[in-house]
């Protein structure tokens, strides 16, 4: 279930919190502080779609090398 990350109050006096996309809580502060953690929370979900795919089986970029463990 994914949500848009959102700030949330948790009391008048200007304590909020800020909820991930999965309904989490990520951290608490200020309004400021919540925004400014939601801006890192942004930035860094959209460099994640930025980046290629990682490569799934490098047996076949090397296979003469054996490994005790497969991967």
């Amino acid at each position: 279930m994914l949500i848009d990350p959102a700030i949330i109050p948790l009391n008048g006096d200007g304590l909020f919190a800020l909820r991930d996309d999965r309904g989490q809580m990520v951290g608490t502060g200020s309004r400021e502080v919540c925004e400014v953690l939601l801006h890192v929370l942004k930035s860094c979900k959209s460099a994640k779609e930025e980046l290629p795919p990682a490569p799934l089986n490098l047996r076949r970029e090397h296979p003469n090398i054996r490994a005790a463990i497969s991967i």
